[in-house]
């Protein structure tokens, strides 16, 4: 009796060191040419993949496991090139020929992949100019496409911002920003929203965008500034660069570092990033291309380490897991199935992380690779979603009782001038005018609901409530 119970006792501790420890798995594999251009997680672990594939905007469908649930093809002639994913699963995504400014619409599918609508094209001045690092950002009831435009003159400085209503695709407005100084253009993946702001990162600068579609722009001294954001935290930000070198008898030696800046663009630290399973010396090659921030497990980070000598064109596929307070590698590995393509994209929530690697040349090809993680100790607060800034804003103003069965309370040491209330997935329930410090508002249905509220001095904040 005592024997089986010690054996029990063993097992079970084996299954929990095992199911806490790092493992990477292919789930998906498609060897033709499939070209992958974004990809999105829904809450149930559910996988979309968006791109095209000869001639036709594409979209994949994978279940948590890699499972195929569905591919389907849309408007020939155009392809996918960026998406986004709402609460309930539906699915909106950018659409363009040949990136031109006036062939770029904006299309929604429900979670089985058929059309809700599609946006007329996109309004703008730069009717013979491209489109380039496109973004997709929701916020409440409406949806809104930002991007760098290049003109005739190759100027990828002015920057676009149209909004469309998220139910049926009506334009709502747009703000086209031109740079006449000739600054870089703005890198379109931006941090989520924080202190009622969005941030989006040049080469040289920020761009700070407001969902009623304000804006400023910051300037970064040159010698600290860094071209791919990390991520936000509640202390500031996380930014990664990749660096050349040297660049002898065509091989590109690159190295990456991790800068953390505080909330006014103040740098407060950077350092390397060094591998633990790759060697760094004058053969070798490290440049970081993804990152992606999870709750509880730190950062998740791609990389594409090449050797002088080795004969793979685009180098080695990696994967690796850092700490975020100090920027310490804790675990990585170099993928043993090494194609000629590179990695194009990491995405991960709670539940799962998936990185997405092209086969060949050219990006064709697709391969999917499940993460497995476990939880590290750190003490830097992520902002990942909305939820994110309502947990960890300091509000002027409480809400009591909460959850509530009834009606819910607003106290304020500001004077509100509105409310808006909005359900989970974006949609207004109610705007209310207050112009008084306290007020007791209510909704219908059990669930989560977020209540935006302006101020009289013009600012706002967002806050959660939940009914009973």
């Amino acid at each position: 009796m005592k024997f089986n119970y010690l054996l029990i006792l063993f097992s079970f501790l084996l299954i929990c060191k095992t199911s806490h420890t790092q493992s990477v798995s292919v789930i998906q594999e498609y060897n033709d040419s499939k070209v992958a251009a974004d990809m999105a997680i829904n809450n149930y672990g559910d996988i979309y993949i968006c791109g095209a594939q000869a001639g036709y905007p594409m979209l994949i469908k994978l279940d948590s496991n890699g499972n195929e649930i569905w591919i389907k093809y849309f408007y020939s002639g155009f392809a996918f090139t960026k998406m986004l994913l709402d609460s309930n699963s539906n699915v909106y995504l950018h659409m363009s020929t040949s990136n031109t400014y006036n062939t770029n619409f904006i299309l929604k599918l429900d979670s089985a992949g058929s059309e809700i609508w599609r946006s007329d094209s996109i309004a703008g001045d730069y009717t013979s100019g491209l489109l380039i690092n496109v973004n997709l950002i929701q916020y409440q009831d409406r949806i809104t496409l930002i991007h760098n435009a290049r003109d005739n003159d190759n100027d990828d400085d002015d920057i676009g911002i149209s909004t469309f209503y998220k139910n049926n695709g009506q334009f709502v407005s747009k703000i086209e920003i031109e740079d006449n100084v000739d600054n870089y253009p703005y890198r379109m993946n931006e941090v989520p929203l924080k202190d009622s702001k969005w941030v989006l990162f040049g080469y040289d600068g920020v761009l700070e965008l407001t969902p009623d579609g304000n804006y400023s722009i910051s300037t970064i001294p040159n010698d600290t500034v860094t071209d791919i954001p990390g991520g936000a935290t509640i202390d500031g930000y996380i930014t990664y660069s990749s660096e050349l070198e040297s660049f002898v008898d065509n091989f590109q030696k690159r190295r990456s570092y991790i800068y953390w800046y505080d909330n006014n663009w103040n740098i407060i630290q950077n350092q390397p990033i060094t591998p633990q399973n790759f060697t760094l010396n004058d053969t070798s090659s490290f440049p970081v291309i993804a990152m992606s921030l999870i709750k509880d497990k730190g950062i998740l980070f791609a990389a594409q380490p090449d050797i002088k000598s080795d004969s793979n064109l685009y180098g080695n596929a990696y994967l690796g897991q850092m700490n975020p307070d100090n920027g310490i590698v804790v675990w990585d590995t170099i993928l043993q199935e090494n194609p000629t393509g590179t990695f194009s994209i990491i995405n991960s929530n709670e539940k799962i992380s998936i990185a997405i690697q092209g086969l060949y040349t050219g990006g064709s090809g697709i391969r999917v690779y499940k993460v497995n993680l476990p939880k590290i100790n750190y003490n830097t607060q992520f902002i990942t979603s909305t939820e994110d800034v309502v947990e960890h804003t300091k509000s002027n103003t409480t809400i009591y009782p909460n959850p509530s069965n009834a009606q819910f309370t607003l106290q304020s040491d500001l004077e509100i001038e509105t409310i808006s209330i909005y359900s989970i997935d974006g949609k207004l329930v109610k705007m209310i005018e207050v112009h008084s410090t306290n007020y007791s508002i209510a909704v219908d249905e059990a669930g989560v609901y977020f209540v935006n509220i302006t101020y009289s001095n013009e600012k706002q904040e967002t806050l959660k409530i939940i009914k009973q």
